[in-house]
């Protein structure tokens, strides 16, 4: 049976989309969303209920996360992979204000690959 990760992040559009892709193409079935109140897709009971594993993004979200649904009693994998340049070198923040999409591919998508590979070892 495979295991199965929540990736939680902000806005549920690029970080946690991003790993559940990723992670999909690995082996693991994979849900994602964001707890923002404006979030494209969001987290659900649902989601919680049918999880394994929830990987958080970064402190911001983890601390979000857990004034709204409280600590789950499942595994929580936290990153620490924020999606601005401010992170990142000086080219980055050059770089964000020329194209994001280049920046997350660049900067944001291998640093989410680095991490997460080290915690599913």
């Amino acid at each position: 049976m495979k295991t199965k990760i929540l990736l939680i992040c902000n806005k549920g559009r690029t970080r946690s989309k991003y790993l559940a892709e990723y992670l999909r193409k690995k082996g693991f079935a994979t849900k994602f969303g964001g707890i923002s109140k404006s979030a494209q897709v969001k987290i659900t009971k649902n989601k919680l209920d049918w999880t394994d594993k929830i990987v958080i993004v970064d402190g911001k979200v983890r601390k979000k996360f857990l004034e709204e649904y409280g600590v789950p009693k499942k595994e929580i994998i936290m990153l620490n992979v924020l999606d601005h340049p401010r992170q990142y070198p000086r080219e980055a923040q050059e770089m964000i204000n020329k194209v994001r999409k280049k920046f997350k591919e660049k900067y944001v998508f291998p640093n989410l690959r680095r991490q997460i590979d080290k915690k599913l070892k």
